[in-house]
């Protein structure tokens, strides 16, 4: 529904049906996803990083951990160490490996490989 609204150039309601979506129930990560790429483009960086987060708790991925980082900005060290406990409880070590990599955190991405 919210991808018809889109295309019908009602972003606004588009927006705000993403919106409740979020706090429903489900994997996130399609909708968490289409929801950032439209916040980005309007400029609203609070739902931008909200819509990010629920994607990358339901499908973790260094793209995503970067990009959250980015919106994060200043609040990126409250942040981190919720998404670092998503990845830990995932059964993605690939990604947590990655995250570590990307860190400099060499040691924690060997412990796992």
């Amino acid at each position: 529904m919210g991808k018809s609204l889109r295309e019908k150039s009602a972003i606004e309601k588009a927006v705000q049906i993403g919106e409740r979506g979020l706090e429903l129930p489900g994997s996130k990560h399609a909708l968490g996803k289409w929801l950032g790429e439209i916040a980005i483009g309007t400029e609203n960086s609070g739902l931008a990083l909200k819509s990010e987060i629920a994607s990358f708790e339901s499908l973790a991925s260094l793209e995503s951990y970067k990009l959250i980082r980015e919106l994060a900005a200043d609040t990126w060290k409250t942040i981190r160490p919720k998404l670092m406990k998503s990845l830990q409880k995932s059964f993605d070590h690939d990604v947590l490996v990655d995250v570590y990599l990307h860190e400099g955190e060499i040691g924690k991405a060997i412990k796992l490989a």
